[in-house]
């Protein structure tokens, strides 16, 4: 039996790893193919530091807690110690008391949520089982006979171009598929033969893609300045911006002294270059919040979700889209061969937490299993 997952994020790591476990008595072959130069899409680090998915929780999280052990990845809590800053309309700064960046029993993965996805992509390399495609987009899937049949019973063939410089198109042929990857680029950039049922593809264009719209800024130091001089945990929200939350994003195992923070909306113009954040409001709003200190770091990082291609449709197509996560439409099969996993596919209390960031989610990963080892 072979297997195709689309993206190779912490849902297709995840997907390919139970497909492999639940189908063990099957000569199942799987093939990720994935669209970046990189595995782990929106699971994101630079020079130590989460740009994008960064906690998992203790109370409500426990299959990715489980997860992390089975992969022998440490957790260390959230840094929280000391005060917290808040900043009001008025630009005045006060100090808070013990406000949380991310909530009750968060953690953080040693050495980067980025360990995780190395670990499960390591395991799955020495699979000989297991190909990973990178820097390879899907264009076009063809399924035949058309109809809800067993997987086994048809032919699943997926177009795909190489993104290199050959930019060669060929063609891959499973029996089933899997989408780990955001409704709304499925809709704008993949063609199906049969075409997808107008109500599930309305539903999948008016499914939000978590935490398009979200930027993140970085900044790293010699020390963790704000902690041993001033006795502030590196929390701050601020009710003007740029930068509208703020956390230490440190390490004290790896010996990372970091600072990180959200930005939204029309402040995203300001994570274009090294150069021009550093002269930012954004850059202007660290020194306001942490002392003249915070104008020196050693290592700047930003990520605009919204720029990247991979994640949000590009040319003013993507929407805020209106329905909940894990809607059945969305997960619904496609001619009985075709299915869809990930963030926007996870039906999960967790989502109503303001504290979630990106991808977390990862700790649900919907795969209709009982479908494909139907006989």
């Amino acid at each position: 039996m072979s297997i195709v997952i689309v993206g190779a994020g912490l849902s297709g790591l995840v997907c390919a790893r139970q497909c492999l476990k639940e189908l063990s008595s099957r000569d199942v072959k799987i093939t990720l193919v994935e669209a970046r130069d990189r595995i782990g899409c929106r699971m994101y680090s630079d020079s130590g530091v989460d740009m994008g998915a960064a906690w998992s929780w203790i109370f409500n999280d426990q299959h990715l807690q489980k997860l992390s052990k089975e992969m022998k990845v440490s957790l260390e809590p959230q840094l929280t110690k000391g005060k917290s800053i808040i900043q009001g309309y008025n630009g005045a700064i006060r100090l808070g008391g013990e406000e949380s960046p991310s909530g009750s029993g968060s953690t953080r993965f040693r050495g980067t949520a980025s360990s995780i996805v190395k670990a499960l992509t390591a395991e799955l390399e020495a699979n000989p089982s297991v190909t990973i495609l990178k820097n390879t987009a899907v264009t076009a899937v063809f399924i035949s006979p058309p109809g809800d049949l067993c997987p086994l019973d048809g032919e699943v063939r997926v177009s795909i171009t190489d993104g290199s410089a050959s930019n060669s198109s060929s063609s891959i042929s499973a029996n089933a598929v899997v989408f780990a990857m955001p409704p709304q680029l499925i809709t704008s950039g993949i063609n199906f033969n049969p075409p997808l049922a107008e109500d599930k593809r309305r539903a999948m264009q008016d499914t939000p893609t978590w935490m398009f719209q979200a930027g993140k800024v970085a900044f790293t130091y010699e020390r963790r300045f704000w902690y041993s001089d001033k006795g502030l945990r590196g929390t701050a929200f601020s009710e003007i911006g740029p930068i509208v939350q703020a956390w230490d994003s440190s390490s004290e195992a790896d010996g990372i002294a970091a600072l990180a923070g959200f930005v939204f909306g029309d402040d995203l113009k300001y994570l274009r270059d090294e150069e021009s954040l550093r002269a930012s409001p954004v850059m202007a709003q660290m020194v306001q919040l942490f002392g003249a200190e915070a104008a020196n770091p050693t290592g700047v990082m930003y990520k605009s979700w919204i720029d990247d291609p991979h994640t949000t449709v590009q040319g003013g197509e993507q929407t805020p889209g209106s329905l909940d996560f894990g809607h059945p439409l969305v997960c619904r099969p496609h001619e009985g061969r075709v299915f869809f996993a990930g963030t926007e596919a996870a039906k999960s209390k967790m989502l109503d937490s303001w504290a979630l960031d990106l991808l977390s989610f990862s700790c649900i990963v919907i795969l209709w299993i009982h479908d494909l080892t139907v006989v």
